[in-house]
């Protein structure tokens, strides 16, 4: 937009804006105010949220505001923010086949670890899984039946796997994909009530569910997407008019990709601060959601890996699944505590790269400055 107003807060002229006789200035003044709220609640992320989501911006074409993994919003998981004349609606979505057939191997495979995410859910959450065709010379899915669709904390563990089960089978097949949506409808009152503060307000919700956005999303907070293979057909999402914008998917190897790179690929980056606990008893802590890239199975515990540090190379440290958490941690053989101790002191940063060969061994770079 080329004429911006002060941002006020998105008001009731904002969606009122958006009813059916809305008029070409107040349409206008309406996507001013979104298109900066969507700039100051990318602001107000927290900086894993933002590496997540590097991309913001407006529509204009669908009077909608996103935050996106990629430029291509339907190419990974992306957020939309639509405003209406009732209501508020955010709608977290993943459309991308590819991205999807990550997603639920991974669900599956932790599967405890998805269902505690959305049981912390706030009820007004909506889920929603599509099962649609993917039609021969159609620029379209054409949407076959709902997989799933209702409060997103009504879904139980065991409907729960049945279902992924289902929808990973699906989007395996040629002819069909299974896009995920979450989706919250929030009344625009409340939103209006919040002025100004709404951009720190939602910031603050959207960074709380992070752990289960990137989780559906295939990947860690604070780790890049993966380059994908070119396709020779693009698969587009479902219609933002036909269902909710979907969510995303989860980082497991999809094992018959044809067009992956040969070197190492990189799983995710982290930054912790070393307490004096940490450096004096040699280890690191990640999170829970890290235990998603050393698990070798729903019930392994440990995981070796080779540690590299300064300029020396280990295979004698791992990493631990830590009980009831699933938090993971990175237990230092003898050599690396040495370096660890000589390297770091206490409220040090300290930087983490994990990496995974074809093979599928993962390296890991403990690095003392993030250069």
């Amino acid at each position: 937009m080329s004429e911006k107003t002060e941002f006020t807060g998105l008001t009731m002229p904002v969606f009122t804006a958006f009813g059916w006789a809305g008029q070409e200035n107040a349409i206008k003044y309406a996507l001013s105010q979104l298109e900066q709220f969507i700039q100051q609640l990318h602001a107000n992320l927290p900086h894993s949220a933002r590496v997540d989501f590097p991309h913001y911006g407006l529509s204009v074409e669908n009077r909608t505001v996103y935050l996106a993994a990629e430029a291509d919003t339907e190419k990974d998981m992306h957020i939309t923010f639509n405003a209406r004349p009732m209501s508020f609606e955010i709608l977290v979505a993943v459309t991308d086949k590819e991205v999807l057939s990550r997603t639920w191997k991974l669900l599956l495979r932790n599967l405890s670890n998805t269902m505690s995410l959305i049981n912390k859910l706030d009820p007004s959450w909506t889920l929603r899984v599509q099962q649609m065709q993917l039609v021969e010379g159609s620029d379209e899915p054409i949407h076959y039946q709902d997989l799933y669709r209702d409060t997103a904390k009504k879904l139980d563990d065991v409907a729960a796997q049945e279902m992924f089960e289902k929808a990973d089978y699906l989007n395996g097949e040629e002819k069909w994909i299974t896009p995920i949506y979450l989706s919250q409808r929030i009344p625009s009152e409340q939103i209006a009530a919040m002025g100004r503060g709404v951009t720190q307000v939602l910031s603050e919700r959207l960074a709380a569910m992070m752990p289960l956005i990137t989780m559906l999303g295939g990947r860690v907070a604070g780790q890049r997407p993966r380059p994908k293979p070119a396709k020779p057909t693009k698969q587009t999402a479902v219609s933002p008019t036909e269902a909710p914008t979907a969510m995303p998917r989860p980082v497991v190897r999809v094992e018959m990709e044809t067009a992956v790179t040969a070197g190492p690929q990189e799983l995710f980056t982290f930054s912790t601060v070393l307490k004096p606990l940490h450096i004096r008893r040699g280890f690191i802590n990640l999170t829970p959601e890290h235990w998603l890239f050393f698990a070798e199975g729903a019930r392994s515990e440990t995981r070796s890996v080779i540690l590299k540090f300064g300029s020396q190379v280990d295979k004698e440290s791992t990493v631990w699944r830590l009980q009831p958490s699933d938090m993971a941690r990175i237990v230092l053989s003898p050599s690396a505590h040495q370096w660890l101790e000589k390297t770091f002191d206490a409220e040090d940063t300290i930087y983490i790269r994990a990496t995974e060969s074809v093979s599928r061994q993962i390296t890991v770079d403990l690095i003392k400055d993030n250069k």
